[in-house]
């Protein structure tokens, strides 16, 4: 594990971001009063991850998705990245980007929205990105249905999967 007291996004840098609403804190956008704000240095995923080869990614950044995504080009272009999780909710106009700009950005790069039914361990390909909380991006492939197909059983809540 490999944590960092620093924010991530397009560039490296210096941003502000509120520290007054919990799990929903985020990058003040240009003219959001900043009573409560720190001042955080950031710098691209790109290289943050250097030399890191990940099969799958969370981005959560309360609207700053795009930033981040443009900052990760070269990870999102790795083969051995399969999988992005992302959340989507339409707070990225508060940066001047909406979902549909994330979700182009995501499709360029070769990954498609999908539904995965844990209980039959399959993807399914939806037309588009939800519309609020996370949608799954992964490149389908054979390699990963495979990985679905002998993954382990567990159990969740006394419910075998």
């Amino acid at each position: 594990m490999d944590a960092r007291n620093m924010g991530v996004g397009a560039k490296p840098g210096k941003l502000q971001f509120s520290t007054q609403f919990g799990p929903t804190n985020h990058v003040l956008a240009p003219g959001e009063a900043g009573d409560h704000a720190v001042t955080v240095t950031v710098d691209a995923l790109d290289t943050i991850a250097a030399g890191w080869t990940p099969k799958m990614i969370k981005i959560d950044v309360e609207g700053f998705e795009a930033n981040v995504i443009r900052g990760a080009a070269g990870l999102l272009a790795q083969e051995s990245l399969q999988a992005v999780l992302i959340e989507l909710n339409g707070l990225g106009a508060r940066y001047g980007f909406s979902d549909t700009d994330i979700h182009a950005q995501l499709v360029r790069h070769d990954f498609n929205p999908v539904h995965y039914d844990p209980v039959s361990r399959k993807l399914r390909a939806i037309q588009h990105q939800r519309t609020t909380g996370n949608t799954l991006y992964v490149r389908v492939s054979a390699d990963l249905q495979s990985r679905l197909q002998a993954a382990d059983p567990f159990r969740w809540h006394k419910i075998a999967i």
